[in-house]
């Protein structure tokens, strides 16, 4: 299985790094994440981790909201989904422009 999957511009779209995702599954949300980005012009990212750590799951998603850089910088209008699957917690962070 894939951990991590990028669209044709290198931009992440999705991390399974807890390993939930069968590959079929993984490979489906793939394409139709990058099939909206075409779509659209919005990106929207999928992470699953095990847990976020000590930190909270909101800064957890805030901070690899930034690192990613999901959606266009200028337009600031990406999502991040966010899953915590140990902890059943879920996050979306969305970019401040978001449709």
């Amino acid at each position: 299985m894939a951990i991590g999957t990028e669209d044709a511009a290198g931009a992440v779209l999705l991390v399974d790094a807890a390993g939930e995702l069968p590959d079929q599954e993984q490979q489906a949300l793939e394409a139709e994440l990058s099939a909206y980005a075409a779509r659209s012009g919005h990106q929207v990212a999928v992470a699953v981790v095990a847990t976020p750590g000590t930190a909270s799951i909101e800064n957890y998603a805030n901070d690899l909201f930034g690192r990613w850089v999901v959606g266009s910088a200028a337009r600031d209008d990406g999502v991040l989904l966010l899953v915590a699957s140990n902890t059943r917690r879920l996050r979306i962070a969305p970019g401040r422009d978001c449709p």
